[in-house]
């Protein structure tokens, strides 16, 4: 096992990075101190070896206590999801290639199960390629709804699937469903998978997407991915039901 030591407020970020890589021996390592390293955390470090310590973000006083028992540890001054010396302790270059994953409107466009709502896509590229692991990741959860899949209450899925899930916001998509050139259903929803709260737009990734149920059958629908939507905005959308998709419901 290898150790990343990060602020608290750059953990999620961390994490995100470690994901997008492929890489599944580096643990998050955050500290209730901040100008010198706990006895906890030092305590966590010990067996292991120089090379397999990171310290990033952290205060000069920090890293050096660190440095002082592990004297060649990879010490970086500031934490930034781009920086290539971080990814290259993450990933070394002699480290087998991760394979390639779909950038947001491919991935969207080749999921199954759910209803993709028209327009969904237009933005979902505009999205920091460090989240299309969390894309794709949040897709396959809500295909997994879509099959029907008991995922337990949505305020919990975070800590059961990896994917934070909140329902309520300033923000939402309002949406008809057609059926057969007919509406049917006007509904809205706030249901949004997040990904990088507190930092810039790009890298702030919001999957917009509820269920609903029409004459018998369940749908999961996309409504919106992207980045965080202005603030306070109501998006329009168009749903169309096509034949055989959703997932017929238990008869009472």
């Amino acid at each position: 096992m290898r150790f990343l030591i990060v602020p608290a407020t750059q953990a999620a970020d961390a994490r995100d990075v470690i994901a997008a890589l492929h890489v599944g021996d580096v643990l998050v390592v955050t500290d209730t101190e901040h100008r010198l390293p706990s006895p906890l955390t030092m305590s966590r470090l010990r067996g292991a070896s120089d090379r397999d310590i990171c310290v990033c973000g952290l205060l000069k006083s920090y890293r050096r206590a660190v440095r002082h028992v592990f004297p060649g540890i990879e010490d970086i001054k500031v934490f930034r999801t781009e920086c290539q010396i971080l990814r290259a302790w993450i990933l070394p270059t002699s480290a087998a290639a991760p394979p390639a994953i779909l950038r947001p409107a491919a991935a969207l466009v080749a999921g199954t199960g759910y209803l993709l709502a028209e327009h969904a896509v237009v933005e979902a590229d505009l999205l920091d390629p460090l989240r299309d692991h969390f894309v794709t990741r949040s897709l396959a959860l809500l295909t997994r709804l879509a099959d029907g899949e008991q995922l337990g209450p949505r305020l919990h899925w975070k800590d059961a699937h990896g994917v934070h899930c909140a329902q309520n916001g300033k923000e939402s998509v309002e949406y008809v469903v057609v059926v057969g050139g007919k509406k049917v259903l006007s509904k809205d929803s706030v249901l949004h998978l997040t990904s990088g709260n507190h930092t810039d737009r790009d890298k702030a990734a919001r999957i917009y997407f509820d269920v609903f149920a029409h004459e018998g059958r369940e749908f999961v629908a996309v409504l919106y991915c992207g980045p965080h939507p202005k603030e306070g905005v109501v998006m329009k959308r168009r749903v169309i039901v096509t034949p055989g998709s959703g997932r017929m419901l238990p008869r009472a």
